[in-house]
């Protein structure tokens, strides 16, 4: 049999087998197991067995070379008219000015600042706009802007130019396209520890479905692989959704009028656990490598900040992983992540003593989360964001130390 297999069947067997690796490795593993278990049955249970093996290379050959044509014809489609498949009419972040003003969050009112204003530039990710309850009001931003506008000592005002799912790289990004038109009197910066470390590229988001780096050759990389490509995403994106469709409608049969949160618990423990890898000890490396290219990006920023004599303030917001007790011990019993593997400061410590070299402001939300989390509820159940109480007390926090460091100067 193996001298009927010419070259032309060993290449075709190739080429396969490369194209199904760059879908996936599990495709690649699949496939060989396939071929090896056909080629068993050929070679022992059938008389022209060699034939059909070569007739079941060319086939395989010729679906595997289609589904490649195919992927790439639908990712053209995604680049020219991503919405169309998409089905999401978000608009996308880009850093652009519409961003904000298709959300809500601005207007073109933001770039008329009124004299004798003292205004903070916002920064930060979903924290920063999440609306526990859909109450905008309840924001952290929002009540330290209550609170500035309580304190009866000049006009304080906030400029919010959160967006979910960025990171520091998008911080940046805002920055130094708006912040001379803005012209803050100081810039907070948000930094949540659960995935702040790995967002120090500025990723363009599309809908809710598709994130990729801004910068052309890292794009141009990412295509080594079909889960980078945008067809892979929208794929993987659309299974995690229908998963999580599945896996509430479960719990809502199971429940019996309970409280589900906003997430499956399964979903919910899945990313905690996938963010957990910041916190063991055996990763710490890796930690430190992510944190030195944020370094750079929040340096550049300091830079910006102080060419213009702008206080910079980093506020270190923290994961519940580290402020839920019960979480942990879930977790652990249904991961296995013993605590002494885990080291819930390392994160914090790496960005506050950076911040103390560089004589940048810094306010670690870390220790007063988990003194109030022993006896308060402070995230939303399932959720991964803060409820009131956890903003209320953020709000809090921040607005204590803007003044007790006398870094609000509006009188």
């Amino acid at each position: 049999m193996l001298a009927y297999l010419n070259r032309r069947n060993l290449l075709l067997a190739a080429i396969s087998a490369v194209i199904l690796f760059y879908f996936s490795t599990i495709a690649l593993v699949v496939y060989l197991l396939i071929l090896l278990t056909v080629a068993g049955i050929f070679h022992w249970g059938s008389a022209n067995g060699a034939v059909k093996l070569a007739d079941f290379l060319t086939n395989t050959a010729t679906l595997v070379a289609t589904l490649l044509i195919l992927a790439v014809l639908l990712e053209i489609a995604l680049h020219l008219k991503p919405h169309f498949f998409i089905g999401n009419q978000d608009p996308d972040t880009l850093g652009e000015f519409s961003d904000f003003t298709t959300r809500g969050y601005w207007s073109e009112d933001v770039f008329k600042k009124e004299k004798g204003v003292f205004r903070i530039l916002g920064l930060g990710d979903s924290f920063a706009v999440y609306a526990p309850g859909n109450n905008a009001t309840q924001n952290y931003n929002s009540l330290m802007q209550e609170k500035f506008a309580a304190r009866g000592r000049g006009k304080v005002e906030i400029v919010n130019a959160g967006i979910p799912a960025v990171g520091p790289g998008y911080y940046r990004r805002i920055l130094e396209k708006f912040g001379d038109r803005i012209q803050p009197d100081l810039v907070l910066v948000g930094f949540f520890v659960g995935n702040d470390f790995e967002e120090h590229q500025f990723f363009i988001n599309i809908g809710n479905y598709i994130s990729e780096p801004q910068n052309l050759n890292l794009k141009i990389w990412g295509y080594g692989r079909f889960k980078k490509t945008r067809l892979g995403k929208l794929i993987r994106r659309k299974y995690v959704w229908f998963l999580e469709d599945w896996r509430m409608r479960q719990e809502v049969r199971e429940a019996a009028g309970q409280n589900l949160g906003s997430f499956s618990n399964e979903t919910f423990l899945e990313i905690e656990k996938e963010r957990s890898w910041i916190f063991q000890k055996d990763k710490k490396a890796t930690l430190e490598r992510h944190w030195r290219q944020c370094a750079e990006v929040i340096s550049q920023m300091k830079h910006w900040c102080d060419v213009r004599k702008v206080e910079l303030v980093l506020a270190i917001f923290p994961d519940q992983f580290q402020v839920d007790g019960d979480l942990r011990r879930e977790l652990s019993d249904r991961y296995g992540m013993a605590a002494d593997s885990l080291d819930l400061q390392c994160p914090n410590y790496l960005v506050s003593s950076f911040c103390e070299q560089n004589r940048i402001h810094c306010l670690d939300l870390l220790a007063p989360f988990q003194q109030a989390g022993k006896s308060a509820q402070l995230y939303v159940l399932r959720n991964t964001h803060w409820n009131e109480a956890g903003n209320r007390l953020a709000a809090d926090l921040i607005f204590k130390y803007l003044e007790g460091h006398k870094l609000i100067k509006s009188d």
